[in-house]
């Protein structure tokens, strides 16, 4: 396993709802899968990496909760609003509505690399104390609860 193929994979999850949402014309697809995506991408970091140091799997389930989360959010929220007014003048375009989703497919992959490079040096992780960790963790709780707070 290696950043590429996470890349093939954020590729693939997107290309897959972007399908989807071409054909239905709809843009219901677009932020669910955003999260989506960073759930699967840290799933198949797991699962193919079996991590077992504190720091990676605690970074791996960190970003679980926060996509869950946002996830849940923006899918309430699409529900709500029934259409998301960004794609108007997308929507009807295969090019200019895949050019997003190929944006985001990029954008979850570059985001995912910090974690998966702490999956990656597992090994190297296994050392680190959870004490050591623990800002990151705080300010994880910290930072997904402001965030919490400023979509309520």
């Amino acid at each position: 396993m290696n950043i590429w193929y996470l890349l093939l994979a954020s590729l693939a999850i997107n290309a897959v709802f972007f399908v989807f949402a071409a054909v239905l014309r709809t843009d219901a697809f677009t932020d669910i899968t955003y999260s989506l995506s960073f759930v699967l991408l840290s799933a198949i970091l797991y699962i193919t990496l079996r991590p077992r140091s504190i720091v990676a799997v605690t970074s791996l389930i960190m970003v679980i909760l926060w996509a869950v989360r946002l996830g849940t959010y923006l899918f309430s929220r699409i529900m709500e609003i029934k259409v998301d007014h960004r794609f108007d003048d997308k929507r009807d375009s295969v090019i200019a509505f895949g050019s997003f989703w190929l944006l985001q497919a990029l954008s979850a992959w570059i985001i995912m690399l910090p974690v998966a490079f702490m999956a990656f040096a597992d090994g190297r992780l296994a050392g680190v104390s959870p004490l050591a960790f623990a800002p990151f963790v705080l300010a994880f709780l910290g930072g997904l609860t402001l965030e919490t707070a400023a979509d309520a």
